[in-house]
């Protein structure tokens, strides 16, 4: 049986039930899932998510209520779909094939302090100025200041951390209690508004998002319901899941400013390299930033392409920052020539602007010959780590062509490794704690993928036992840091 038969039966079997019924039983589940990486992952939330889905789509109108039974039988028929959907047979890129459904199962493994990080980053980053683009831009597409919308964010995600497991509903009057005066009710309503369906209108939200045939990509990719993590009942709003609430909310206002401001990409790109610089300065990793480069080129007489940021040390770390994440096609696509049209403007784009600034400081003997490593940081993860990756799965003829223009590799392709700004301030804060140097961690990074035993999918993995033993720390005091700082610039 194909896939889309084997979806079309599933789909006929859930329409025999009520969909009310089935919102619950999904409820219940996503709400007895742990907070165990191993657990989460087992869980597969998004299989959830999908039920919900074709149950709210579907065309019965059954009063039948589903039992526990048939729940599970349904939930584990989309699951064994997965094998269909993934297509993991000898044909094709495997290891692409692969990467599909991993991106997708290592979602949930994420922790909440992953995300109470990434919001308070995202805070820092946008809120600024009433005058500021970000925040004219956010009030102008949604009514709400990013001031206000963040410290309901910041309160709705206290209460969806583990520790306030007991935590299932947020009563309106507690709400606004805790929030007014400083907030009005009318900003505190339409920020609601804006995250949260009432359980009637799932069905009519969810029917703009409706597909023709179910294409097999649908089954990847993230759900809808990631900018409606909440419900609206009488008298509170509850959590759909607490885990989707909290990865929401984390970039929500990136996500908003992307779909409803043409200048966002600019403003962002410019913000985060900003940002990259003031890490460096404020933790004295000694680095040349693009004005620096520049003028090094001028006295040389180069026109060259460059990097952002160049680290100075034992070996030469260029570094090319990239404001990007994966859209649903790079997410869900396992074709090497999709990904490589998708990739090319500015992923790959990256290895060649490193390459030849490399080429142009060493050839000219401005910088070491030694050693030289490049990391292009990105806001989100694609699932292709390294230059390696990039050649063995979707741009085989990388290394002639490099050879071709430069007369050699300045750049191992292996001494490549895009990583995320969360990867990125966990290496600088281990550098400041004098606990593992940036250099150290690449060169062993290097190793480990070299040997198919101990090669790591995403540069993360490398870092991921160091960055356990210190995330809470530096969750507790470098976010407060930005915020003073942030606050004393204001």
């Amino acid at each position: 049986m194909t896939y889309n038969e084997s979806i079309k039966k599933i789909i006929s079997e859930i329409g025999n039930y009520s969909k009310h019924s089935i919102l619950n039983e999904s409820l219940g589940y996503l709400s007895s899932i742990g907070i165990g990486y191993e657990e989460r992952a087992r869980a597969m939330p998004h299989i959830i998510y999908l039920l919900i889905k074709w149950s709210m789509l579907s065309k019965g109108h059954n009063k039948i209520k589903i039992s526990a039974k048939e729940f599970s039988k349904i939930i584990n028929k989309i699951f064994k779909v997965q094998n269909l959907a993934a297509n993991l047979n000898p044909n094709g890129n495997f290891g692409l094939k692969l990467r599909v459904m991993l991106m997708q199962q290592t979602i949930p493994q994420k922790n909440y302090q992953h995300y109470l990080i990434t919001l308070s980053r995202q805070k820092y980053w946008f809120e600024g100025k009433d005058d500021s683009p970000y925040n004219v831009s956010f009030k102008k597409i949604t009514g709400i200041s990013l001031s206000s919308f963040y410290s309901i964010a910041f309160y709705i995600s206290a209460c969806a951390i583990p520790l306030a497991k007991k935590i299932e509903y947020i009563n309106f009057s507690n709400l606004v209690t805790q929030l007014s005066p400083k907030i009005s009710i009318e900003e505190i309503a339409a920020t609601i508004k804006l995250l949260s369906l009432k359980p009637g209108n799932i069905s009519s939200y969810l029917k703009n998002f409706e597909l023709d045939e179910n294409p097999i990509w649908e089954y990847f990719a993230d759900t809808p319901l990631i900018n409606k993590p909440l419900l609206i009942n009488e008298d509170s709003i509850s959590f759909i899941e607490k885990d989707l609430f909290l990865r929401s909310a984390s970039d929500f206002v990136s996500r908003t400013l992307k779909a409803g401001d043409i200048h966002f990409k600019n403003n962002f790109g410019k913000t985060m390299e900003n940002y990259i610089d003031e890490l460096f300065k404020n933790h004295g990793i000694t680095h040349l930033n693009e004005a620096d480069i520049s003028e090094i080129y001028k006295k040389l007489g180069k026109k060259s392409k460059i990097v952002d940021f160049i680290i100075i040390g034992d070996v030469n770390i260029y570094l090319d920052s990239k404001a990007i994440e994966p859209n649903s096609l790079v997410t869900t696509s396992h074709d090497p020539d999709v990904l490589k049209r998708s990739l090319e403007a500015s992923y790959i784009k990256a290895i060649f602007q490193g390459q030849e600034c490399c080429h142009t400081l060493t050839q000219n003997k401005t910088l070491d010959t030694g050693e030289n490593f490049l990391l292009v940081v990105v806001h989100q993860d694609h699932y292709i780590s390294s230059g390696t990756t990039i050649q063995e799965l979707i741009y085989p003829e990388l290394s002639d062509t490099l050879i071709k223009k430069f007369g050699h590799i300045p750049i191992p392709l292996n001494n490549i490794y895009y990583i995320t700004i969360d990867d990125l301030e966990m290496l600088i804060e281990m550098e400041s704690q004098k606990k593992h140097s940036i250099n150290e961690i690449l060169k062993s990074s290097v190793i480990k993928d070299s040997k198919p035993e101990t090669q790591c999918m995403l540069f993360s993995m490398h870092i991921e036992k160091k960055r356990r033993s210190i995330l809470e720390q530096y969750l507790a005091t470098n976010m407060r840091k930005q915020f003073q700082r942030r606050n004393k610039s204001n």
